[in-house]
């Protein structure tokens, strides 16, 4: 939907989009993906990295409190759970700024990477050299 946008707004006479068009467009995607997907992520984490039986002191600011850590059961009791002791902000969507950046990063990158072999695709097919050329390593012999 966003390059669909991108295009409209960018309104080239060609149709495609410009390189600095195609990374927003990409980073904007991935970084919307990463903040949505960033609770699962989280409880995914807490799952994978949890220990068993685990129990000890949790430092609440200037007390601390002894308090045995929940072993989750799976991903709907962890998210109850960081719900109910932490927040949703600080139980849920730790990490978020890191893994937007990187994941707008790694977006961007894949997007201008796969419009790219689209449009060589397109220019190898206009000038007949796509799927294959007649002088290529599959032309006739």
């Amino acid at each position: 939907k966003f390059k669909v946008a991108a295009k409209k707004w960018e309104a080239r006479p060609d149709g495609q989009m410009s390189l600095p068009v195609e990374t927003a467009c990409g980073a904007v995607a991935g970084g919307l993906a990463g903040f949505l997907t960033t609770p699962l992520d989280v409880m995914k984490t807490l799952l994978q990295t949890q220990v068993k039986k685990p129990s000890g002191a949790i430092s609440t600011g200037s007390s601390t409190t002894t308090m045995t850590q929940k072993y989750y059961v799976g991903i709907w009791d962890g998210l109850k759970w960081n719900l109910k002791h932490h927040g949703v902000i600080s139980g849920l969507f730790r990490g978020v700024g890191p893994r937007v950046f990187w994941t707008s990063l790694q977006s961007a990158l894949m997007f201008v990477i796969y419009e790219q072999a689209l449009h060589l695709q397109e220019n190898m097919r206009h000038f007949g050299q796509w799927p294959y050329s007649s002088s290529g390593a599959f032309g006739s012999s």
